[in-house]
């Protein structure tokens, strides 16, 4: 037997309730929170001990990184897709961030993570 559909059961739906944080590999977290702390992201937890582990949170999406001391970075294959509404406000804003923390502007490129080997 089909239950019937109403607007209750349609809300629960289309709510989002599950959250998923991906956890990236890195040589550096030093390096990683430098970066996103230029891009304006903010350091939620820092963990020295057993392992070097890292969290960074922005707006529009939270990040994990652990140490991989054997991290081969030309053949890292870690991504993760980051749906936002406008980016290029969100563009406009790192850009800003790194300006204004750095004093001169990156290209488009260069907005990637100092593990990113192109």
């Amino acid at each position: 037997m089909k239950r019937p559909l109403n607007k209750e059961v349609i809300h629960l739906k289309t709510k989002r309730s599950v959250t998923a944080i991906p956890i990236f590999p890195s040589k550096s977290i030093d390096e990683q929170l430098d970066f996103y702390q230029a891009l304006g992201f903010e350091v939620t937890y820092r963990q020295a001990k057993p392992n070097l582990y890292a969290c960074v949170r922005h707006r529009i999406v939270e990040l994990h990184f652990f140490v991989l001391k054997t991290l081969d970075q030309a053949n890292s294959y870690s991504l993760c897709y980051v749906h936002v509404p406008d980016v290029d406000a969100v563009y406009q804003e790192f850009s800003s961030n790194l300006k204004n923390g750095s004093g001169k502007s990156r290209s488009r490129a260069s907005l990637e993570s100092p593990n990113r080997t192109t």
